[in-house]
């Protein structure tokens, strides 16, 4: 029991060293996926629809966990 303890002390620690940024990632997630896409298809512009609209997807699902929570 003290070892798990121990652990999560420990993983509370590394998340301070490296502190997660709050904002908009996913939305830069969904446009690189976008462009990816894109490129694929020889369409970027349409990739970049796609990535806008995958960003704005995940962050409306990003927010409605962490409201949930």
């Amino acid at each position: 029991m003290a070892e798990q303890d121990n652990n999560s002390e420990e993983e509370n620690n590394q998340e301070d060293f490296y502190p997660r940024r709050r904002g908009f990632g996913s939305i830069g997630t969904g446009i690189a996926i976008g462009i990816g896409i894109g490129v694929a298809m020889d369409n970027i512009a349409i990739g970049i629809g796609v990535g806008i609209a995958m960003g704005l997807g995940f962050e409306m699902i990003n927010r409605a966990a962490r409201k949930g929570k």
